[in-house]
Protein backbone atom coordinates (compact mmCIF):
# COMPACT_ATOMS: atom_id res chain seq x y z
CA UNK A 1 0.00 0.00 0.00
CA UNK A 2 1.57 3.27 -1.12
CA UNK A 3 1.76 6.35 1.12
CA UNK A 4 -0.39 8.33 -1.31
CA UNK A 5 -3.11 5.68 -1.20
CA UNK A 6 -2.96 5.65 2.63
CA UNK A 7 -3.46 9.39 2.75
CA UNK A 8 -6.46 9.09 0.51
CA UNK A 9 -8.03 6.59 2.92
CA UNK A 10 -7.38 8.94 5.84
CA UNK A 11 -9.04 11.76 3.92
CA UNK A 12 -12.08 9.57 3.35
CA UNK A 13 -12.45 8.75 7.05
CA UNK A 14 -14.06 12.10 8.08
CA UNK A 15 -16.48 11.78 5.16
CA UNK A 16 -17.35 8.24 6.24
CA UNK A 17 -17.95 9.32 9.84
CA UNK A 18 -20.16 12.28 8.98
CA UNK A 19 -22.24 10.49 6.34
CA UNK A 20 -24.79 8.94 8.78
CA UNK A 21 -25.46 12.33 10.41
CA UNK A 22 -25.85 14.02 7.03
CA UNK A 23 -28.18 11.23 5.86
CA UNK A 24 -30.42 11.58 8.94
CA UNK A 25 -30.52 15.37 8.69
CA UNK A 26 -31.26 15.17 4.97
CA UNK A 27 -34.15 12.79 5.59
CA UNK A 28 -35.53 14.99 8.38
CA UNK A 29 -35.37 18.07 6.13
CA UNK A 30 -36.14 16.68 2.69
CA UNK A 31 -39.14 14.49 3.51
CA UNK A 32 -41.19 17.24 5.26
CA UNK A 33 -39.98 19.73 2.66
CA UNK A 34 -41.14 17.52 -0.19
CA UNK A 35 -44.49 16.93 1.53
CA UNK A 36 -44.95 20.68 2.07
CA UNK A 37 -44.23 21.35 -1.59
CA UNK A 38 -46.72 18.63 -2.56
CA UNK A 39 -49.42 20.17 -0.34
CA UNK A 40 -48.67 23.65 -1.67
CA UNK A 41 -49.88 22.49 -5.07
CA UNK A 42 -53.16 21.18 -3.64
CA UNK A 43 -56.26 22.43 -1.92
CA UNK A 44 -56.32 20.48 1.30
CA UNK A 45 -57.90 20.50 4.75
CA UNK A 46 -58.48 17.95 7.48
CA UNK A 47 -60.80 15.09 6.58
CA UNK A 48 -60.63 15.61 2.79
CA UNK A 49 -58.40 14.30 0.03
CA UNK A 50 -55.93 16.76 -1.54
CA UNK A 51 -57.19 18.33 -4.77
CA UNK A 52 -54.51 19.40 -7.25
CA UNK A 53 -54.78 23.11 -8.13
CA UNK A 54 -51.30 23.88 -9.45
CA UNK A 55 -49.92 27.29 -8.52
CA UNK A 56 -53.20 28.77 -7.30
CA UNK A 57 -52.06 28.78 -3.67
CA UNK A 58 -48.95 30.74 -4.62
CA UNK A 59 -51.03 33.22 -6.60
CA UNK A 60 -53.42 33.56 -3.66
CA UNK A 61 -50.77 34.27 -1.02
CA UNK A 62 -48.83 36.71 -3.19
CA UNK A 63 -52.09 38.54 -3.87
CA UNK A 64 -52.82 38.83 -0.16
CA UNK A 65 -51.71 42.20 1.32
CA UNK A 66 -51.37 40.57 4.75
CA UNK A 67 -48.88 38.08 3.35
CA UNK A 68 -46.86 40.77 1.58
CA UNK A 69 -46.82 42.83 4.77
CA UNK A 70 -45.70 39.71 6.68
CA UNK A 71 -42.69 39.39 4.36
CA UNK A 72 -41.65 43.00 4.96
CA UNK A 73 -42.14 42.64 8.73
CA UNK A 74 -40.19 39.38 8.74
CA UNK A 75 -37.21 40.88 6.93
CA UNK A 76 -37.26 43.95 9.21
CA UNK A 77 -37.55 41.78 12.31
CA UNK A 78 -34.67 39.51 11.28
CA UNK A 79 -32.37 42.44 10.41
CA UNK A 80 -33.04 44.40 13.61
CA UNK A 81 -33.14 41.44 16.00
CA UNK A 82 -30.04 39.70 14.63
CA UNK A 83 -28.10 42.98 14.52
CA UNK A 84 -28.93 43.74 18.16
CA UNK A 85 -28.17 40.17 19.22
CA UNK A 86 -24.81 40.29 17.46
CA UNK A 87 -23.79 43.64 18.95
CA UNK A 88 -24.83 42.62 22.47
CA UNK A 89 -23.30 39.18 22.07
CA UNK A 90 -19.98 40.59 20.84
CA UNK A 91 -19.86 43.19 23.61
CA UNK A 92 -20.67 40.55 26.25
CA UNK A 93 -18.08 38.14 24.84
CA UNK A 94 -15.38 40.83 24.89
CA UNK A 95 -16.33 41.74 28.45
CA UNK A 96 -16.31 38.13 29.64
CA UNK A 97 -12.90 37.56 28.06
CA UNK A 98 -11.47 39.93 30.68
CA UNK A 99 -10.78 38.60 34.14
CA UNK A 100 -12.70 40.36 36.90
CA UNK A 101 -14.25 39.49 40.30
CA UNK A 102 -17.13 36.99 40.26
CA UNK A 103 -16.40 36.21 36.61
CA UNK A 104 -18.16 32.83 36.62
CA UNK A 105 -21.24 34.36 38.25
CA UNK A 106 -21.53 36.96 35.50
CA UNK A 107 -21.11 34.27 32.84
CA UNK A 108 -24.01 32.37 34.40
CA UNK A 109 -26.18 35.48 34.60
CA UNK A 110 -25.59 36.39 30.96
CA UNK A 111 -26.40 32.94 29.60
CA UNK A 112 -29.38 32.46 31.98
CA UNK A 113 -32.02 33.76 29.50
CA UNK A 114 -30.90 31.14 26.98
CA UNK A 115 -31.33 28.37 29.57
CA UNK A 116 -34.92 29.31 30.46
CA UNK A 117 -37.80 27.68 28.61
CA UNK A 118 -38.92 30.05 25.80
CA UNK A 119 -42.58 29.86 26.80
CA UNK A 120 -41.79 30.47 30.47
CA UNK A 121 -39.59 33.47 29.71
CA UNK A 122 -42.15 35.11 27.40
CA UNK A 123 -45.00 34.53 29.84
CA UNK A 124 -42.85 36.09 32.57
CA UNK A 125 -42.28 39.14 30.39
CA UNK A 126 -45.99 39.35 29.63
CA UNK A 127 -46.74 39.38 33.36
CA UNK A 128 -44.07 42.02 33.96
CA UNK A 129 -45.74 44.21 31.32
CA UNK A 130 -49.25 43.67 32.67
CA UNK A 131 -50.99 46.97 33.33
CA UNK A 132 -52.72 45.45 36.38
CA UNK A 133 -49.88 43.84 38.34
CA UNK A 134 -46.71 44.02 36.22
CA UNK A 135 -43.52 45.27 37.89
CA UNK A 136 -42.37 47.10 34.74
CA UNK A 137 -45.74 48.84 34.47
CA UNK A 138 -45.51 49.81 38.12
CA UNK A 139 -42.04 51.32 37.71
CA UNK A 140 -43.13 53.37 34.70
CA UNK A 141 -46.26 54.50 36.52
CA UNK A 142 -44.02 56.16 39.11
CA UNK A 143 -42.94 58.54 36.34
CA UNK A 144 -46.47 59.04 35.05
CA UNK A 145 -46.02 56.73 32.05
CA UNK A 146 -48.84 54.27 31.28
CA UNK A 147 -48.00 50.91 29.71
CA UNK A 148 -51.62 49.84 29.30
CA UNK A 149 -51.66 50.27 25.52
CA UNK A 150 -48.12 49.15 24.73
CA UNK A 151 -49.12 45.74 23.38
CA UNK A 152 -52.13 47.28 21.62
CA UNK A 153 -50.07 49.82 19.68
CA UNK A 154 -48.49 48.53 16.42
CA UNK A 155 -45.14 50.28 16.94
CA UNK A 156 -44.57 49.57 20.64
CA UNK A 157 -45.82 45.99 20.32
CA UNK A 158 -43.25 45.25 17.62
CA UNK A 159 -40.47 46.96 19.57
CA UNK A 160 -41.30 44.98 22.71
CA UNK A 161 -41.16 41.74 20.72
CA UNK A 162 -37.74 42.68 19.33
CA UNK A 163 -36.43 43.58 22.79
CA UNK A 164 -37.66 40.35 24.40
CA UNK A 165 -36.37 38.22 21.54
CA UNK A 166 -32.98 39.96 21.70
CA UNK A 167 -32.76 39.47 25.47
CA UNK A 168 -33.60 35.80 25.11
CA UNK A 169 -31.32 34.95 22.18
CA UNK A 170 -28.17 37.10 22.46
CA UNK A 171 -26.52 34.64 24.94
CA UNK A 172 -26.27 32.17 22.04
CA UNK A 173 -24.05 34.62 20.15
CA UNK A 174 -22.18 35.43 23.36
CA UNK A 175 -21.27 31.78 23.96
CA UNK A 176 -19.98 31.23 20.44
CA UNK A 177 -17.93 34.43 20.30
CA UNK A 178 -16.65 34.08 23.87
CA UNK A 179 -15.35 30.58 23.10
CA UNK A 180 -13.65 31.90 19.96
CA UNK A 181 -12.04 34.86 21.75
CA UNK A 182 -10.59 32.65 24.49
CA UNK A 183 -8.75 30.58 21.86
CA UNK A 184 -6.82 33.56 20.46
CA UNK A 185 -3.12 33.14 21.41
CA UNK A 186 -2.00 35.75 23.95
CA UNK A 187 1.18 36.26 21.93
CA UNK A 188 -0.78 38.00 19.16
CA UNK A 189 -2.06 40.68 21.50
CA UNK A 190 1.34 41.03 23.15
CA UNK A 191 3.02 41.50 19.78
CA UNK A 192 0.46 44.14 18.77
CA UNK A 193 0.94 45.90 22.12
CA UNK A 194 4.70 45.99 21.60
CA UNK A 195 4.12 47.53 18.17
CA UNK A 196 2.16 50.32 19.85
CA UNK A 197 -1.34 49.27 18.76
CA UNK A 198 -4.24 50.86 20.64
CA UNK A 199 -7.12 48.83 22.15
CA UNK A 200 -9.28 49.51 19.12
CA UNK A 201 -6.47 48.55 16.74
CA UNK A 202 -5.87 45.30 18.62
CA UNK A 203 -9.58 44.57 18.34
CA UNK A 204 -9.69 45.53 14.65
CA UNK A 205 -6.55 43.72 13.49
CA UNK A 206 -6.13 40.88 15.99
CA UNK A 207 -9.41 39.91 17.67
CA UNK A 208 -11.89 40.48 14.84
CA UNK A 209 -10.01 38.54 12.11
CA UNK A 210 -9.44 35.67 14.54
CA UNK A 211 -13.15 35.21 15.29
CA UNK A 212 -14.60 35.76 11.82
CA UNK A 213 -15.47 32.06 11.48
CA UNK A 214 -17.33 32.14 14.80
CA UNK A 215 -19.14 35.32 13.73
CA UNK A 216 -20.25 33.66 10.49
CA UNK A 217 -21.54 30.63 12.44
CA UNK A 218 -23.43 32.79 14.94
CA UNK A 219 -25.01 35.00 12.28
CA UNK A 220 -25.97 32.02 10.14
CA UNK A 221 -27.80 30.21 12.92
CA UNK A 222 -29.40 33.32 14.38
CA UNK A 223 -30.64 34.46 10.96
CA UNK A 224 -32.26 31.08 10.32
CA UNK A 225 -33.83 30.87 13.78
CA UNK A 226 -34.96 34.51 13.86
CA UNK A 227 -36.71 34.11 10.52
CA UNK A 228 -39.00 31.45 11.96
CA UNK A 229 -39.67 33.12 15.33
CA UNK A 230 -43.17 32.29 16.52
CA UNK A 231 -43.52 31.76 20.27
CA UNK A 232 -42.69 35.32 21.38
CA UNK A 233 -45.18 36.88 18.99
CA UNK A 234 -47.96 34.36 19.53
CA UNK A 235 -47.86 34.56 23.33
CA UNK A 236 -47.70 38.36 23.43
CA UNK A 237 -49.88 39.56 20.55
CA UNK A 238 -50.99 36.60 18.37
CA UNK A 239 -50.05 38.69 15.34
CA UNK A 240 -51.95 41.82 16.37
CA UNK A 241 -52.78 44.56 16.66
CA UNK A 242 -54.04 44.97 13.08
CA UNK A 243 -51.55 42.36 11.80
CA UNK A 244 -48.67 44.65 12.82
CA UNK A 245 -46.76 41.70 14.28
CA UNK A 246 -47.92 39.04 11.84
CA UNK A 247 -44.71 37.70 10.36
CA UNK A 248 -44.57 34.66 8.09
CA UNK A 249 -44.57 32.05 10.87
CA UNK A 250 -47.70 33.57 12.43
CA UNK A 251 -49.37 33.89 9.03
CA UNK A 252 -48.60 30.21 8.36
CA UNK A 253 -50.11 29.17 11.71
CA UNK A 254 -53.27 31.19 11.16
CA UNK A 255 -53.81 29.81 7.67
CA UNK A 256 -53.13 26.21 8.69
CA UNK A 257 -54.77 25.86 12.10
CA UNK A 258 -57.26 28.71 12.38
CA UNK A 259 -58.64 28.86 8.85
CA UNK A 260 -57.70 25.19 8.09
CA UNK A 261 -56.20 26.12 4.71
CA UNK A 262 -53.42 23.55 4.93
CA UNK A 263 -52.45 23.98 1.29
CA UNK A 264 -52.00 27.72 1.77
CA UNK A 265 -50.06 27.08 4.98
CA UNK A 266 -47.77 24.68 3.14
CA UNK A 267 -47.25 27.32 0.47
CA UNK A 268 -46.12 29.82 3.11
CA UNK A 269 -43.79 27.16 4.51
CA UNK A 270 -42.16 26.70 1.11
CA UNK A 271 -41.76 30.47 0.73
CA UNK A 272 -40.21 30.66 4.21
CA UNK A 273 -37.75 27.92 3.29
CA UNK A 274 -36.68 29.82 0.17
CA UNK A 275 -36.35 33.11 2.04
CA UNK A 276 -34.38 31.45 4.84
CA UNK A 277 -31.93 30.05 2.32
CA UNK A 278 -31.55 33.34 0.48
CA UNK A 279 -31.10 35.43 3.62
CA UNK A 280 -28.55 33.04 5.14
CA UNK A 281 -26.71 32.33 1.86
CA UNK A 282 -24.29 35.21 2.39
CA UNK A 283 -23.32 33.99 5.85
CA UNK A 284 -22.93 30.41 4.64
CA UNK A 285 -20.66 31.58 1.83
CA UNK A 286 -18.59 33.64 4.28
CA UNK A 287 -18.33 30.64 6.62
CA UNK A 288 -17.23 28.39 3.76
CA UNK A 289 -14.56 30.85 2.67
CA UNK A 290 -13.29 31.17 6.25
CA UNK A 291 -13.02 27.40 6.65
CA UNK A 292 -11.30 26.95 3.29
CA UNK A 293 -8.83 29.76 3.99
CA UNK A 294 -7.93 28.17 7.33
CA UNK A 295 -7.48 24.82 5.62
CA UNK A 296 -4.91 26.28 3.23
CA UNK A 297 -2.82 27.73 6.06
Amino acid sequence: MTKQRLLRKEERLPLFLITPVVAILSAVLLIPGAWSFFLSLHEYTFGYDPVFIGLENYIEVFSDPTFLNAIILNLWFVFVAVSLEFLLGLASALLLSKKFPLHKVWVSLIIAPFAISPVVSVVAWKNLLSADFGFISYMFSLFGVSTETWLMDPVTALLIIVIINTWREFPFTTLILYAAITTIPVERHEAALVDGASKFQRFRYVTLPSIMTAIAVALTFRTIFAFRTFDVIWILTQGGPYNSTTILSVYLYLQSFKFLHLGVGATVGVVMLIFTFLVSAYYLRALYRQIMSRGRV
